[in-house]
C-alpha cells in the first residue's frame, strides 16, 4: 500500500507542479501582452502628437498664406 500511496501522492504532486507551471506561463504571457499593449499605446499617443503638431504647422502657413495674399 505506501508505493500505491507514493505513486498516488506522486501524481497528484506532478499535477501541482504543472498547474503551477501553467499559471506562470499565463501570467507571464498576459504580462508580455501587457507590455506590447502599452508599446502600442505610447507609439499611438507620440504619432497622435506627431500628426497634431504637422496639422497645426500647416494650418499656420495657411493662415499665413492667406494674410500675405490679402
Amino acid at each position: 500500500m505506501r508505493e500505491d500511496s507514493f505513486v498516488s501522492l506522486s501524481q497528484s504532486d506532478n499535477r501541482l507542479q504543472i498547474s503551477v507551471w501553467h499559471k506562470s506561463v499565463h501570467n507571464l504571457s498576459c504580462q508580455i501582452i501587457v507590455n506590447k499593449m502599452a508599446d502600442h499605446v505610447e507609439f499611438i499617443a507620440l504619432e497622435r502628437e506627431r500628426i497634431l503638431e504637422t496639422f497645426q504647422i500647416d494650418l499656420q502657413q495657411e493662415v499665413l498664406q492667406m494674410l500675405v495674399g490679402s
